[in-house]
């Protein structure tokens, strides 16, 4: 489906009872939350969006209009949610194909997840999205204007979702790397953790790596295998590194190793698995990604999270270290007979041993004794 054809329901009429403030109007990152959200669903293509208003108005519409959006008034805000939907649902015009349903306090939902959505849509044929992060089903839902009516004449309990219920067999899951579908912002302690969130954001956690590989891209066990090895090893030498004084983001490397391998047996794999981290917004990942098998590394370069990564990888084959020279022998061993491919393995080889040698210089520790496994052995004794 065409983003045109879809039009985002944002519910902001509530009290925000639980949370102290007007949730709306709570700045997030230098946004406020009803500005992220609408900001979203515009980065995702999505320019018609409804905002249904209720308590406080007056005080919310300027900031709609100002942002392109369009105020729908909801009059029995204090009915609850369901009032809202149904308010935003009667107010969608003949250019809906279809229409999201997004409350405004859950602000870090990513764009990728409205462009998966999108796609996956089929007007006419498929009925409810849900998006879903490891097995749960989060927001926001997509829903074919063929309900509209359906929603406006309900007066069951439960609200949307348990109408919604009535047609499960209708309903499609839509796997995405993203936890933020499940996140949503009542209490100030969930506004704590939001910020904290922030920090990190441009980085995938570790279980979103795990659901883009395993739920979303369906990857055989042995790449997860792989680059969970890779991570554990990245890491324990990105660690080292720090405690010698460089500079790295942990997480950056951890997450890129965890899913650098994620287009395995496509050709040009790195260069694939840099163009879904791409479309996911995560040009830093992607980057890395893209590196990971060929890195240029000069003397004089600082340490850097590619590098890292670059290293780790050639440490491990499978989900074991072997080392440099096991890794780099037996591919040299393969291919015997084919000078072009023994010249671009000695040239990689080379770029290895230097990158081994600057990390062994700083930390002040040879390259055996940063075997992450032998850390897990020497734990266990």
């Amino acid at each position: 489906m065409n983003p045109e054809g879809a039009t985002a329901l944002v519910l902001s009429a509530g009290f925000s009872e639980r949370m102290g403030e007007f949730k709306p109007l709570m700045t997030l990152g230098g946004m406020t939350l009803l500005e992220r959200v609408i900001r979203l669903f515009q980065s995702a293509g999505v320019n018609r969006i409804h905002v249904v208003v209720g308590h406080r108005a007056i005080e919310l519409t300027p900031l709609i209009q100002r942002l392109g959006g369009h105020c729908v008034l909801n009059i029995r805000y204090a009915d609850g949610m369901f009032s809202s939907v149904a308010a935003g649902v009667a107010s969608l015009d003949e250019r809906t194909e279809s229409f999201f349903v997004m409350p405004v306090d859950i602000p870090l939902v990513r764009a990728a997840t409205i462009r998966i959505l999108i796609s996956t849509f089929r007007p006419g044929t498929t009925v409810i999205c849900h998006p879903i992060f490891l097995g749960r089903r989060g927001h926001p839902t997509l829903i074919d204007r063929r309900f509209i009516k359906t929603i406006t004449d309900w007066r069951g309990n439960g609200g949307l979702k348990a109408l919604l219920d009535r047609f499960e067999s209708e309903a499609l899951d839509v796997p995405v790397a993203d936890e933020f579908i499940l996140q949503d912002m009542d209490s100030p302690d969930d506004y704590q953790r939001m910020q904290r969130c922030l920090k990190t954001y441009a980085v995938l956690s570790s279980a979103e790596c795990h659901a883009l590989l395993v739920e979303r891209l369906k990857v055989p066990a042995s790449v997860w295998a792989h680059g969970r090895a890779v991570a554990e090893q990245a890491l324990y030498i990105g660690r080292a590194l720090v405690a010698a004084g460089c500079r790295l983001n942990l997480d950056l490397i951890y997450a890129t190793a965890l899913v650098h391998d994620m287009a395995r047996g496509e050709p040009g794999h790195a260069r694939q698995g840099g163009r879904i981290l791409r479309e996911l917004n995560m040009p830093q990942m992607a980057e890395i990604v893209e590196t990971h098998m060929d890195l240029s590394i000069e003397k004089t370069d600082p340490i850097c999270e590619a590098e890292v990564v670059f290293l780790s990888d050639k440490l491990i084959c499978e989900d074991r270290f072997v080392g440099i020279d096991a890794r780099f022998l037996q591919r040299l061993n393969d291919h015997r007979t084919e000078p072009e491919i023994q010249a671009s393995i000695r040239s990689r080889l080379k770029s290895v041993y230097r990158s081994a040698e600057r990390i062994e210089s700083i930390t002040g520790r040879p390259l055996a004794s940063l075997d992450y496994t032998r850390r897990i052995d020497e734990s266990l004794r």
